[in-house]
């Protein structure tokens, strides 16, 4: 059996300030707050500042700028978030964007060590957690009572509630229980899908090249694709406007190049006179024209959300039903996303028997929590392993056990390679900041270039081989360079409570100890 031992949390170094940055699909940005201003007072939010970033094409300031970056045609950085979008646009103009690297709503890694960052003052934030933290550290809502008006906090000890991240590219969803001393245990491991924002660009931009045409929409693919970019980015805002039930009219802007090429492709027919367009959903959809304007009815143009707010609304309503037992009575809609009238009312009407709370600043509540989660990890007690993860093994081929074709031969014996040793289960609760004592002992032939110890995860509960379909590597627990003594007993010691896996290797022989941190 395994032992537990309670380490300190990496995090709790001397420092002076917490910066959390969010890497988002869409839209990206930063914030943080001192150490001082936080032990003070750290339900005072207003402690924690966050970058301003201007927009040079609409003059507005927002909390987040747009994920894009450019670069030269010597491939060297250039600009990035509005002010790339906006220099691209202008090369646009200028028929001089040719040569030049436009990247937008992309993923993002992090290279610490490239950075400049110190690993051991960089710890991962789970969104849906930090999004909960923000949440708990705001007076939600006013309770009226009979002679005076009291706060209070919605995330009382005892609470269960679900967080539905939902941002531009993916929707994250997890569950959480606040314990009796106030910290919170995860009740449905982070999940979700690619059902965000952008699912709504897409089908916008999947009526325009309707609009416009096969031919008309190719022509413009291969040879100024940069129409669409533009044309999506005018969309981003006004779909914004789209409220539920409305019974005025959509407008957005389109590029004035749709029109040009429409016409030259039609020999001379004008793209307003097209009155109707036919969509994927054999739907016919009035359309007429102001100025550089598209307009269309309200309603119509509430389909671009249909697809968006029903597969998040199902995928929630299944993971609420199969966890029916936990007895969840709250949701908590966060992320950019979270502030579109068309989700709110979607997801208000499909649980009308839950309580659906979409706090204020819900666009930007991920970096406040983050930034809360970097000065308190220890608020959140307990998760649940999202994967089974184990370390691939060979041992003595057993005829009975093992699969022939995992079977080599070695010094005269044969043996079974690429065994899956299971450390922990998927969705078994683990304890942040404990360490599990693995209770088998390691050790290494020899110390290979690319590193030893090579962790997997699984989405079975017990995997067998790691080469099986549902198996995927992670990384070396030792990584090149270790200094452990091949032949003799390595002791592993493994946390799976933290954001990422951390491991603590020992050998008595050679008095090593070596730390490492992986993730999935």
């Amino acid at each position: 059996m395994a032992e537990y031992i309670q380490m300190d949390n990496a995090q709790q170094k001397d420092y002076l300030i917490v910066g959390a940055i969010d890497f988002g699909t869409t839209f990206s940005g930063y914030a943080f707050s001192t150490k001082h201003d936080f032990l003070k007072d750290p339900r005072k939010l207003g402690n924690i500042s966050i970058k301003h970033w201007a927009d040079p094409i609409s003059t507005m300031t927002y909390n987040k700028t747009s994920t894009c970056i450019l670069f030269t045609e010597e491939r060297i950085f250039d600009k990035f978030g509005f002010e790339a979008e906006a220099k691209y646009l202008d090369l646009i103009l200028d028929n001089d964007h040719e040569n030049w690297y436009f990247f937008r709503r992309f993923k993002m890694s992090l290279y610490e060590i490239q950075a400049g960052i110190d690993s051991g003052m960089l710890t991962i934030a789970l969104e849906p957690e930090a999004a909960a933290l923000y949440v708990k550290h705001l007076p939600v809502e006013k309770r009226i009572c009979e002679n005076e008006c009291e706060d209070f906090e919605t995330l009382a000890p005892g609470s269960k509630y679900i967080v539905v991240d939902v941002g531009g590219g993916t929707v994250d969803i997890t569950a959480h229980e606040v314990l009796e001393d106030d910290h919170v245990r995860e009740l449905i491991k982070a999940t979700g899908g690619n059902w965000g924002g952008t699912k709504v660009d897409e089908e916008y931009m999947d009526f325009i090249k309707r609009l416009i045409g096969e031919d008309t929409a190719r022509y413009i693919d291969e040879n100024t694709p940069s129409v669409f970019f533009e044309s999506c980015r005018e969309f981003e805002m006004a779909k914004r406007t789209i409220k539920p039930n409305s019974d005025g009219k959509f407008n957005v802007r389109i590029p004035s190049q749709f029109g040009e090429t429409y016409s030259l492709i039609h020999c001379g027919r004008e793209l307003k006179s097209v009155k109707t367009v036919f969509t994927k959903y054999e739907k016919h959809i009035t359309v007429s024209f102001t100025g550089d304007k598209l307009r269309l009815k309200s309603k119509d143009a509430e389909d671009f959300f249909a697809e968006s707010v029903t597969k998040i609304a199902d995928y929630l309503s299944e993971l609420i039903e199969q966890n029916g037992d936990n007895d969840i009575t709250t949701i908590i809609l966060v992320g950019g996303y979270a502030e579109s009238p068309m989700l709110i009312e979607g997801i208000k009407s499909r649980f009308s028997h839950m309580r659906v709370i979409i706090p204020t600043e819900a666009a930007w509540s991920i970096l406040l929590g983050a930034v809360i989660f970097g000065h308190s990890p220890n608020l959140i007690k307990h998760r649940r392993s999202k994967y089974t993860y184990g370390i691939g093994v060979n041992k003595r081929f057993k005829p009975s056990e093992h699969d022939e074709k995992h079977k080599y031969e070695e010094n005269g014996e044969f043996r079974c390679w690429g065994l899956f040793s299971k450390l922990v289960e998927i969705d078994e609760i683990v304890s942040v900041g404990e360490y599990r004592k693995i209770d088998k002992h390691f050790h290494i032939k020899d110390c290979k270039e690319e590193g030893n110890f090579k962790l997997y995860a699984s989405t079975l509960k017990s995997p067998k081989y790691v080469d099986e379909e549902d198996c995927f590597y992670i990384g070396h627990i030792l990584s090149p360079g270790h200094e452990f003594l091949p032949k003799h007993t390595i002791y592993i010691d493994v946390c799976f409570g933290e954001t990422q896996i951390m491991f603590l290797a020992q050998q008595p022989k050679s008095d090593k100890f070596f730390l490492c941190y992986l993730g999935d």
